[in-house]
Parts: structure tokens; sequence; C-alpha cells
């Protein structure tokens, strides 16, 4: 049997996850609960391992991204802890022969700078589609076979549509969709 070896063909940056003007300042280390409040920002170093943990990877054959997660830590009250947070990976990889895997798009918010100062962001959104009749309608996964298009994802959490925070959406919507051209164009030739 031949070895195998996937190659990477890029990296993109990922976004940086930014606070918002009306965060005036970070909750101590000591009691991050205080993020939950309007003026906190998660504790310093919660910031620094989200953002050091995300990455984009665009492989000859996928696209694999890190969105880690924001939780409570392990501890004595009930299984948490109470003053400790942790950062959980959140590793995603979608296959170019995905079936959900139609469209790349840059799906930033209007005024992405002035809301990011305002409310905070998390860089530039780059979305991965499926739509059918006519762009109305988005795949879903499960059960639930389509979904309207102006639903959001956090109303519908069955929609297949991925999104990754990077930090320029316009070259990563290309860089993804010329990888992905090219593996369709050699798988087909390799059929």
């Amino acid at each position: 049997m031949e070895n195998y070896i996937v190659r990477l063909l890029h990296i993109i940056t990922p976004g940086i996850r930014v606070k918002g003007c009306c965060e005036c300042c970070h909750a101590p280390d000591y009691c991050p609960v205080l993020a939950y409040c309007c003026c906190f920002d998660y504790p310093a170093y919660i910031v620094n391992k989200v953002n050091s943990s995300r990455y984009i990877y665009v492989r000859e054959h996928s696209v694999e991204w890190n969105n880690p997660l924001i939780q409570q830590d392990k501890g004595p009250c009930f299984g948490v802890s109470c003053c400790d947070l942790a950062v959980l990976d959140n590793v995603s990889v979608i296959y170019y022969d995905d079936l959900y895997f139609d469209t790349v798009r840059n799906g930033t918010r209007s005024c992405n700078d002035c809301q990011t100062f305002w409310c905070g962001g998390r860089g530039e959104k780059v979305t991965i589609q499926s739509r059918f009749c006519l762009g109305l309608c988005k795949r879903g996964r499960g059960s639930v076979c389509f979904v309207p298009s102006y639903c959001p994802t956090i109303c519908c959490p069955c929609i297949s549509s991925p999104e990754l925070w990077v930090e320029d959406a316009e070259s990563a919507v290309k860089l993804i969709q010329d990888a992905r051209d090219s593996a369709v164009k050699r798988i087909f030739i390799e059929r």
C-alpha cells in the first residue's frame, strides 16, 4: 500500500477576538464571573488562550479550523469551578466533496469595523454553505432537511453553514475556492 501524505496548501490567519468599547476592562483572574457583566471582558489570560488556539488550515482535500470555546473549569462545586475558566478546542473539518459544501462566501457583517469598535468582534466571517431553491433555503443536518436563508444559525443550530473567522475574508474565500476547484478537478481526472 502506498503512503499518502496530505499536503497543507495554505494557513489562513484567523481573526482575533476584540472587545468592544463598552467593555472597559478585563475581569480579574480570580473572579472571571464578572465577564458576564456588560462592562467586563473575559480575563486577559483566557482571551490570549483563545486567540492563540485558533488556526485555519487549507489542505489539498479539506479545510480544518479550530474555534475554541470558553467554559468553566473542573472544580469542587458540582464538578465545576466557580473561579476558573478553561479554553476547550473545537476543531472542525469539512471535506471538499461534502454534500453541504457548495459555496464559499464572505459573510462579514456590514460596517464591521464600526460594529467591532462598539460591540467587539472576532474578525471577518467566511461561510461555507449549500443553498438551493434559488438561494432561498439552506440545507440542514439531521431530520431538518432545509431552513429558510434568512433564519440565523443561532436560532436553528441544525443549519449546515460552517463559519470561519479570519483576518481578511476576501483572500480567504479565494484561497479556499481555488483549493476546492483544484481538488475537484484532480478527483474527476483520477476517476
